[in-house]
């Protein structure tokens, strides 16, 4: 819950990596994304809902993809992973 209320009024702050390289990663599903933080000690929980505009959208289906952590060097805006692709 702090970390909701601190993105609330400080806005999002990118990773340096992950999956798809450094940036905001959002997930479509609920069911997901209250499986984060995994470990959470006993801290109050919370899923924020937001509104993205993802501009122009690069295709991430499948593990080792060309583009996977370098696709917002090609001029993409959003990195996509499907669901159920495997990765």
């Amino acid at each position: 819950m702090e970390n909701a209320l601190k993105i609330y009024d400080e806005g999002f702050r990118p990773s340096s990596g992950g999956m798809l390289g450094p940036g905001v990663y959002l997930s479509r599903s609920k069911e997901k994304a209250s499986r984060y933080p995994d470990c959470a000690g006993g801290e109050q929980l919370a899923i924020l809902k937001v509104k993205v505009q993802v501009g122009k959208v690069k295709r991430i289906n499948y593990q080792d993809h060309p583009l996977q952590k370098t696709w917002y060097r090609q001029g993409y805006d959003t990195a996509w992973v499907p669901p159920n692709c495997g990765m």
